[in-house]
């Protein structure tokens, strides 16, 4: 069974193909600026003539029986993968405007893959399918909910493939681990508790910008910081907007771009000032997430940057007294173009 498997951001899109045996891709492969109007109808065809080309050498021929797309944003509205039909695209359409970056470019992209590929199925993962079972006293804020019916003023996470398959990984090595802290470390990283399988606790809020500091992303800040961009520089939204998510996190410390392997490489005095801050607030979060739980069984880190879990546990283990001797890292495998592993897996559950 030949599974293609799409994970994008605003940036670029990231595509394998698996032939089900549940190992690595037959292949794979991205491609940059596809937000671009003019040529996502084209990016069905691209795929498979990339994957065609591979094949051939591999003296095999390219065929597709599913198509598994991942959703960033999926609010409430969807709480398990679904197959793309005209009702589910119906109900993207209804909440575009909580993902106005995201959800229309998705549409398309989508349209383009069912009018490529007809009869075959394409599926729907949500990274926030995970949260749509949030504690009502963790995913409410204290603002009035009816402020905006356009929008979801709640909390989610937002890298929920990758928490559930931590908290499934680690109660494949230990059944007794029911407490767990998953700390997924991609650009916009992001810190959960589970417990017994659901969410109780995250960093991320009604949008990636809440929580912990990114690579470029600021984290949380006091709101009325917004104002007083807006009064005293007299800059508008998209201005702000450029500030606090493209040119704050690390950049914003450091004046340069890093990722954060180089982050936790670099000896120099704005790259150390950023990672103590960023482990600080890492150290917070993992105290937040213990007293939602009542305790921890096991933290397991991953995300592209999961290398540099060990000296992110030698650190919080440093701090916290009860914290567990032992942490785990999702294998490679699993994590394979970031989150396409993660998407088989949850359909494999049969969540659709």
């Amino acid at each position: 069974m030949n599974i293609i498997t799409i994970s994008q951001n605003i940036s670029k899109i990231e595509f394998a193909l698996f032939d089900g045996s549940g190992g690595e891709p037959v292949s794979e492969g991205e491609l940059k600026n596809w937000m671009n109007q003019e040529i996502i109808g084209s990016i069905p065809v691209k795929i498979a003539a990339h994957f065609a080309k591979a094949l051939r050498k591999q003296n095999s021929a390219f065929s597709a029986n599913l198509v598994c797309i991942r959703v960033p944003y999926g609010g409430q509205e969807f709480k398990h993968p679904e197959l793309a039909t005209s009702k589910s695209l119906e109900k993207l359409k209804k909440i575009e405007n909580a993902a106005p970056m995201h959800i229309p470019a998705l549409i398309v992209l989508i349209g383009a893959f069912k009018e490529y590929f007809r009869g075959t199925p394409i599926a729907l993962v949500f990274e926030t399918s995970f949260f749509t079972r949030l504690p009502e006293r963790e995913r409410t804020y204290a603002i009035n909910p009816g402020l905006s019916k356009e929008i979801s003023l709640q909390r989610f996470g937002y890298h929920g493939i990758f928490h559930e398959r931590a908290y499934e990984y680690c109660r494949e090595k230990d059944k007794s681990s029911s407490k767990i802290i998953s700390v997924c470390l991609e650009p916009v990283p992001e810190i959960c508790a589970v417990m017994n399988g659901n969410p109780v606790m995250v960093t991320g809020g009604s949008t990636p910008l809440e929580g912990l500091p990114g690579e470029t992303t600021c984290g949380d800040i006091d709101p009325l910081i917004i104002l007083a961009l807006s009064e005293n520089l007299g800059w508008g939204p998209e201005e702000i907007n450029k500030a606090i998510s493209r040119k704050s996190g690390i950049y914003g410390l450091t004046g340069r771009k890093m990722n954060f392997t180089e982050l936790f490489s670099s000896g120099d005095a704005d790259a150390n000032f950023a990672k103590r801050l960023i482990l600080y607030r890492m150290l917070l979060a993992t105290g937040s997430a213990i007293a939602a739980m009542g305790g921890l069984d096991a933290i397991v880190f991953s995300g592209r940057y999961r290398e540099i879990g060990g000296q992110t546990h030698e650190y919080l283990s440093s701090k916290l007294g009860q914290f567990p001797k032992k942490h785990e890292i999702l294998p490679d495998q699993l994590l394979k173009l970031t989150t396409c592993a993660g998407m088989l897996a949850l359909l494999k559950k049969g969540k659709r």
